[in-house]
């Protein structure tokens, strides 16, 4: 519980410090990563920790990516976006992760509560960042893509359904790392140094 109060209290810190930066957090300097990428590189690391604690590994109706086929399409077609669209698909993506994370127990997994704690902080400071992007640049169309948003909303009902086991937390685990890298990918073609 200690540890929760102050990871939250580090990551408000933090959101609060930054709020009149305006976007430099999607910017990238020459040469370095933007501090989008910093800490999407820690949650996929997060994720590839957290994934080795459970046993199996199906990947039936996927992309080589790792992602179910119709969200690959809908990445690949986000790459040809304007920044701000780019920007907007960006946030929906990480606030379907993280309403995905926060919907139920992961107590059925391996998983320690202190990585499932610091997985949360890190996407709630991404989703926090990212959103005082879009404020910052006010993007004209902010139209959630239903696709993404019908896949999360089956994502949380299918753990439900599955009583949160662990073998329903694993494909999560498996499907946002996924979207995640292709994020990333997406984040790097936003703002080009």
């Amino acid at each position: 519980m200690r540890s929760t109060n102050l990871w939250t209290l580090v990551t408000l810190t933090l959101c609060l410090w930054n709020v009149g930066t305006g976007c430099t957090w999607m910017e990238r300097q020459k040469g370095s990563r933007s501090m989008f990428q910093v800490f999407n590189n820690k949650t996929i690391s997060m994720l590839q920790h957290m994934g080795r604690r459970v046993e199996g590994d199906r990947s039936s109706g996927f992309s080589g990516d790792g992602l179910p086929n119709f969200l690959s399409k809908q990445h690949n077609q986000a790459l040809h976006l304007k920044a701000e669209d780019k920007l907007v698909f960006i946030w929906h993506a990480l606030n379907g992760i993280e309403r995905l994370f926060s919907s139920g127990s992961s107590n059925a997994t391996r998983w320690a509560q202190r990585d499932v704690d610091e997985l949360m902080n890190y996407l709630f400071r991404q989703n926090t960042q990212v959103h005082q992007c879009l404020k910052a640049m006010r993007p004209t169309s902010n139209a959630v893509n239903k696709k993404m948003k019908l896949h999360f909303r089956l994502m949380k009902k299918s753990l439900k359904n599955q009583g949160y086991s662990a073998s329903a937390w694993e494909e999560v685990r498996r499907v946002v790392l996924a979207h995640l890298l292709r994020l990333d990918v997406l984040a790097a073609r936003i703002f080009k140094a």
